[in-house]
This record gives C-alpha cells, structure tokens and sequence, in this order.
C-alpha cells in the first residue's frame, strides 16, 4: 500500500479584496480585477506540483465575464 503525501496547504490570495469598479456599457476587454496568490506547498516532495494555480468565476452574471 502506498499513501501519496498530497499538497494540503491552502493557497493564499494576496491581491485586494475588491475590484476596481467600471462603468456598465464601458466596452469589452477591459481588466476588472487581477488576481495573484500564493501557494505554500511543500517544496521538498519530488512530485509536488504547486505553482499552478486555477481560478474560476462563479455567480449570477460570471458567464458576462471572462
């Protein structure tokens, strides 16, 4: 039996809370809101794969963003 020893550290966001408001109807492609993190895995663990970070929208209006 092998137990695989797996990253459960949290990752931590370190950018604001909030987002930067913009006027509704202003246009496409514009940046509402940056986001930057930080994973403290475990760095030591030959198969640890932190670095990667995936963020999602959700919510009553996510699928008018991007």
């Amino acid at each position: 039996l092998d137990i695989n020893d797996l990253d459960e550290s949290t990752p931590s966001i370190t950018s604001g809370a909030t987002a930067t408001a913009i006027d509704e109807n202003s246009g496409s492609g514009q940046v509402i809101y940056t986001v930057t993190a930080t994973d403290t895995a475990d760095t030591d663990d030959a198969t640890d794969t932190s670095g990667t970070l995936t963020y999602s929208l959700s919510g009553t209006d996510a699928s008018l963003l991007s």
